[in-house]
């Protein structure tokens, strides 16, 4: 335990030992620590219960999936410190599925990006989807559905086979 780390719930380290951690709760932080688990940076995820964060593959990016909120949080990192730079974007999902009792809204669960960082994946279990929004020098430049999974089925976490071009959703 690290005093002052709440509730992590996902981390995943950067460039220079950087930390990147959830903090999972209503009002969603990311925590940003150095190698001695020093607080050096935080922001808000802008929504609630973040569960997973990514990294693009350069390190210029960082993502986090809001569960609650059924949104995804974006930063740019600055390149030299690996500290996040300008102001987080949130990207809100849309959607439901048929199990009333969990599938009433949104609930983004897993975020990714392609190996050419070009597109960030977002799994929902609430939505039945994978949402895939492409990146661009301004930002995100559009967001479509790249997949629709069996209604009901909520998928959960999304993992790519390390040389083939598959891809195995694991859904509820």
């Amino acid at each position: 335990a690290v005093a002052g780390i709440r509730n992590a719930s996902f981390a995943v380290g950067g460039a220079r030992g950087l930390r990147y951690v959830l903090d999972e709760q209503k009002q969603g932080g990311l925590g940003v620590y150095d190698r001695g688990f020093r607080r050096v940076a935080t922001s808000s995820t802008l929504g609630a219960d973040p569960c997973h964060a990514a990294l693009s593959p350069d390190g210029g990016m960082l993502a986090a999936a809001n569960y609650s909120s059924g949104s995804v949080a974006l930063w740019t990192l600055d390149r030299a410190t690996g500290l996040p730079k300008g102001p987080v974007l949130a990207l809100q999902h849309k959607g439901s599925g048929p199990n009333k009792e969990r599938q009433a809204g949104p609930h983004a669960h897993w975020v990714g990006f392609t190996r050419d960082g070009r597109t960030l994946r977002s799994v929902d279990l609430g939505a039945d989807a994978i949402f895939a929004h492409r990146l661009g020098a301004g930002g995100v430049t559009g967001t479509d559905i790249a997949y629709r999974a069996v209604p009901g089925s909520g998928p959960r976490h999304l993992a790519r086979h390390p040389r083939l071009p598959v891809a195995y959703l694991v859904a509820e």
